[in-house]
């Protein structure tokens, strides 16, 4: 399961699994009964933002890619022997959405990825260096600011969002989590 809210930026989520894991969840889930189609701008959304962060092959292009003996999905090895997912193949990318090159052949993504984990490694080591207590590793977009008193969260979210420069805030607390671990997760 997955959402792309945070991520993609766009609404909605997913679950991936075996067919008959998913079959089972369309057939006996109660959601599924009441579920709607995604809407179309939400989907444009979701698969240009996994185009421009994959890249798109180009249709002559084949250089770089060599596909796993075991599937046939292409992947790119890197130095390491890391196995990585590849660029998505041009067919996969319905007709009607064009990229600019900056966004197809994933270079912008790359550099925005980098900025991304940069600056929430910066986040994460300001407020540890303030004092705040701070859950998770350093580099992923969310930062979970522990706050331990439910009476101040409210005003807490109301701060972040006064500021002079915005900071987003997803207030999470009792009884999403234990009374005391109540905490603020920011975006960037």
């Amino acid at each position: 399961m997955g959402t792309f809210t945070k991520s993609f930026g766009a609404a909605r989520g997913y679950v991936a699994g075996p067919k008959h894991l998913i079959d089972a969840l369309r057939i006996r889930g109660h959601s599924g009964i009441y579920a709607e189609a995604m809407a179309p701008p939400v989907l444009t959304q979701i698969i240009s933002s996994m185009a421009s962060i994959m890249g798109v092959t180009p249709v002559s292009s084949k250089a770089n890619i060599m596909l796993s003996p075991s599937s046939s999905i292409s992947t790119l090895r890197c130095a390491e022997d890391d196995v990585h997912p590849g660029m998505a193949p041009a067919s996969a990318i319905p007709s009607w959405i064009s990229l600019p090159p900056a966004l197809s052949d994933g270079s912008e993504a790359r550099m925005r990825i980098r900025r991304l984990a940069f600056n929430s490694w910066y986040l994460h080591a300001g407020l540890k260096k303030l004092g705040f207590i701070i859950y998770g590793h350093p580099f992923p977009p969310i930062v979970p600011l522990l706050i331990y008193n439910p009476s101040k969260m409210a005003t807490f979210a109301r701060m972040m969002c006064t500021r002079q420069t915005p900071i987003v805030v997803v207030v999470v607390a009792y009884c999403t989590t234990p009374l005391v671990t109540s905490r603020g997760t920011m975006s960037h």
